[in-house]
């Protein structure tokens, strides 16, 4: 402490009577401004990057059991008579290419609409609203293949 107020005591009049004045007020730019406010947005979506980085793992395994769900229904329909008329041949039996198709086509659009809307409000952590429903419909569907697989 002492040696502070000594240092503090010597350097204050070399200070107060400089000539020359050292302006420290910076202008804020336009590329500082952009900064600013990239940093404060990474700031609010960072809140919970733990909490995302584990909804967004749990939202990947749902769209792998989804997957292997659309799979097992597909395998367990094959050969036998189709309720759906969507996925019916003309006698009445599974079609497992326009099976193929659609399941595609809706697994596709359900991620697609996913992805869509995670890229649009990146600060909000909608993989746990996702993952719910993906695991629903992939539980879903694993109840209908074991119900197709045991007729």
């Amino acid at each position: 402490m002492k040696r502070f107020l000594l240092t503090a005591i010597f350097l204050l009049p070399t200070l107060a009577f400089s000539q020359e004045r050292v302006d420290l007020r910076t202008e804020i730019t336009p590329f500082m401004q952009k900064a600013a406010e990239r940093q404060m947005y990474t700031l609010r979506t960072d809140v919970n990057v733990a909490s995302r980085k584990r909804w967004k793992r749990a939202w990947i395994a749902s769209w792998a059991a989804y997957a292997v769900a659309n799979v097992l229904d597909a395998k367990s329909s094959a050969g036998k008579m189709e309720a759906n008329p969507f996925l019916q041949n003309a006698d009445g039996t599974f079609n497992s290419g326009r099976a193929a198709g659609l399941k595609a086509g809706a697994g596709g659009a359900l991620l697609g609409m996913q992805l869509w809307m995670i890229h649009k409000k990146p600060e909000k952590n909608l993989y746990k609203g996702f993952t719910i429903v993906n695991s629903a419909v992939a539980g879903g569907l694993g109840a209908v293949a074991i119900s197709n697989s045991s007729k």
